[in-house]
């Protein structure tokens, strides 16, 4: 009875060893696919910044040429407007002119 009390145990040790070998395979496996996993997940976490910052980028540049367009728009503005004032303030002294008669 000892004796198959001891093949049992040792049978029940080779059985523990069996599935702790298993189990430690398992996780291995697991932790191999959680790396390569963790690994791709960084790469397209990093390519999606990296695609947002070429847009932040490409915002900012249509951004500073509508700034430029605006300050250009301006200066247009007061060009346009200063040449209609020398034109309206031409017409007025002509007028003025036509109704007194010269000198």
């Amino acid at each position: 009875k000892i004796e198959q009390q001891k093949e049992a145990e040792s049978a029940s040790a080779i059985n523990h060893a069996r599935m702790m070998h298993m189990v430690q395979e398992l996780f291995g496996g697991m932790r191999e696919e959680l790396s390569f996993r963790l690994g791709r997940l960084e790469e397209n976490v990093h390519g999606k910044v990296r695609v947002i910052q070429d847009r932040v980028d490409d915002l900012d540049v249509s951004v500073n040429a509508l700034r430029h367009f605006q300050k250009t728009q301006v200066y247009m503005d007061l060009e346009d407007a200063s040449e209609f004032n020398r034109t309206r303030a031409k017409e007025l002294v002509d007028d003025l002119i036509s109704r007194r008669g010269p000198g």
